[in-house]
C-alpha cells in the first residue's frame, strides 16, 4: 500500500513534470517511476531494519527468561534430576549450563551478547542493502546522462537539428 502512495505521492508528479516541462518523454515518466521505487526501496529497508531489531531485542528478553526460568529463579535451589542407578532414584542437582541446554528446543545456543556480534548491525546492513542498490542507480544516471533529455527541448526548438551550443537557431 505505501508503494503506491509514493508512486501517487513522489513518483507521478516528478514523471509528469520531467514529461511535459522538460520535454523528456517517456524517459520522464521512468525517471518519476524509477524515484518512486528508490523511495519505496528505502522505506521498505528502514522498515525491515527495525524489525530485525525488535525481533532481536525480543528473541533475545525470551532467551533470558528461558535460561532464569531453568535455573530455578523462582527459587535460589537447583533443579533435581532424576538418576537411575542400579534399580535405585538418586537426586542430583544440576545446574544448566550453555552445552547441557544446546539441544533443547526454543533456547539459542547463542546469548544476546553473541547474537548481536553475529548478525550484521544496523550500518552494515544498510551498507549492504546500498551496495546491492549501487549497480543499478550507475546504470540509471548512465542512461540520463547518455540520453541528455535536457536537451531535446532545444532539439525541438531548433526543428530537430542538434546544433553546438554557441550557434543559435536565429544566425543561420
Amino acid at each position: 500500500m505505501s508503494l503506491l502512495v509514493l508512486y501517487y505521492a513522489i513518483g507521478l508528479p516528478i514523471g509528469t513534470w520531467f514529461t511535459f516541462t522538460h520535454g523528456w518523454g517517456m524517459l520522464g515518466l521512468w525517471s518519476g517511476l524509477a524515484t518512486s521505487v528508490f523511495c519505496g526501496w528505502l522505506t521498505i529497508t528502514v522498515q525491515v531494519i527495525i524489525d530485525v531489531g525488535e525481533a532481536l531485542e525480543a528473541c533475545d528478553a525470551d532467551a533470558d527468561l528461558f535460561v532464569a526460568d531453568l535455573k530455578g529463579c523462582r527459587s535460589s535451589e537447583p533443579l533435581p534430576i532424576a538418576r537411575e542407578s542400579s534399580g535405585e532414584s538418586e537426586y542430583s542437582e544440576w545446574e544448566p549450563s550453555r552445552e547441557s541446554m544446546h539441544g533443547i528446543s526454543g533456547y539459542s545456543e547463542w546469548n544476546s551478547k553473541e547474537a548481536s556480534e553475529a548478525h550484521l548491525s544496523n550500518r552494515g546492513q544498510q551498507l549492504l542493502l546500498l551496495a546491492y542498490s549501487l549497480p543499478g542507480l550507475l546504470i540509471f544516471a548512465a542512461v540520463l546522462v547518455y540520453s541528455q533529455p535536457w536537451r531535446w527541448r532545444e532539439w525541438a526548438i531548433r526543428g530537430g537539428e542538434m546544433l553546438p551550443p554557441e550557434v543559435t537557431y536565429d544566425e543561420q
